[in-house]
């Protein structure tokens, strides 16, 4: 959509009539997905065949400049951000939940893949996870693989 912006403007070609047909692009990428959704919504009945799935999406108060990760001012131990999660989590579930939903950084520091069941912090998590056998825990960690050749790596690993 910008591009078509910056087409028209590179181009010298920025007349009434231009801009027209930019406008009528942008209404049309705008509102064929939202048309689209109401369709599906109201013609197939997703929501109808899938039923209801309840959420918990957790975001703590942490400070990424100061208190997230370690060597900032204020750093908070990855055990208590961990367990921050965990009691806000806990606040929020009930029977009906299905998902919770920390951030990608939520499990930070590095963990060695191979090592990664032997982590408090992964063991923490885990003991989490068992006490509500209904849910799924959705979130991300830093981990690290070693791999003997390139050709071993898959394509989306660094190798060194």
């Amino acid at each position: 959509m910008f591009a078509f912006f910056a087409l028209i403007r590179h181009q010298g070609i920025y007349s009434p009539a231009a801009r027209a047909g930019a406008d009528f692009y942008v209404i049309l990428v705008t509102i064929t997905p939202i048309l689209l959704s109401y369709y599906l919504y109201y013609t197939h009945g997703v929501l109808k065949k899938a039923g209801a799935v309840e959420f918990v999406v957790v975001q703590p108060n942490i400070d990424p400049y100061t208190e997230k990760f370690a060597g900032t001012s204020h750093f908070i131990p990855f055990e208590e951000q961990v367990s921050r999660f965990i009691s806000l989590s806990e606040a929020q579930i009930t029977p009906n939940t299905r998902f919770v939903i920390w951030p990608e950084t939520a499990i930070d520091g590095t963990f060695w893949e191979e090592e990664i069941e032997n982590e408090g912090v992964i063991n923490q998590i885990k003991e989490f996870v068992r006490r509500y056998p209904q849910v799924s825990l959705v979130t991300g960690v830093t981990s690290l693989r070693h791999f003997n050749s390139k050709q071993e790596a898959p394509v989306t690993a660094r190798f060194l």
